[in-house]
């Protein structure tokens, strides 16, 4: 078994006859259902058989995270810490909504190295994107798209559109971004914790 991040297909490609008889999987967001029970199963309340949070909690853990198992695990054990200290359950939306925020604006509990698997590929050697440049685009669809859903990429305008085409595709490819299910020129970034992070950190 080999294991490796986002540039793993490019690495492979490289070398076709080492890896000519492994099949290749991917390793991504989880499904909804999956997701859910990683949130509420962890600290399920057995003696009243009920969910420690609000199922609103939940929603918004969801719409933070895309479902990914490394943000919802970040984001669950600073709201356990969180529920803790404010001694009140269920978890409540609003009380996810307080955490992030302090949580993006104290770097000793969320910061870019946490984000980079979504910046870059992973190695360097065979990342086609400069970290920066990613970053740039990113803060752009993230600023544009404060009050919406998706955004326009033809009106990113921080490099020519050949060279932002190119990142996008990258981050499309690698399901850093969601494109529009009707208007392939929108993309929203898929993760809303990272879209959080990159507005406050502009």
């Amino acid at each position: 078994v080999f294991a490796g991040q986002d540039a793993m297909p490019r690495f492979m490609d490289e070398f076709q006859n080492i890896f000519a008889s492994m099949h290749p999987q991917e390793l991504t967001y989880i499904d909804e259902q999956s997701a859910r029970e990683l949130i509420e199963e962890p600290i399920w309340n057995h003696k009243k058989e009920c969910s420690r949070f609000h199922p609103d909690a939940v929603n918004k853990i969801l719409e933070l995270t895309a479902c990914s198992p490394f943000y919802i695990m970040i984001l669950c054990s600073e709201l356990v810490k969180f529920a803790r200290q404010r001694k009140r359950l269920p978890i409540q939306a609003n009380d996810v909504d307080t955490l992030v925020q302090k949580m993006i604006c104290n770097e000793s509990s969320i910061s870019r190295k946490d984000f980079d698997n979504l910046i870059s590929c992973g190695e360097a050697r065979l990342d086609i994107i400069d970290k920066d440049d990613s970053i740039k685009v990113l803060k752009d669809i993230a600023l544009k798209s404060r009050n919406i859903e998706f955004y326009d990429v033809n009106e990113i305008k921080v490099f020519d559109k050949e060279k932002v085409k190119n990142i996008i595709n990258d981050l499309l490819r690698r399901r850093v971004l969601e494109p529009h299910p009707d208007f392939g020129n929108k993309v929203r970034i898929k993760v809303g914790l990272f879209k959080r992070w990159l507005l406050n950190h502009e």
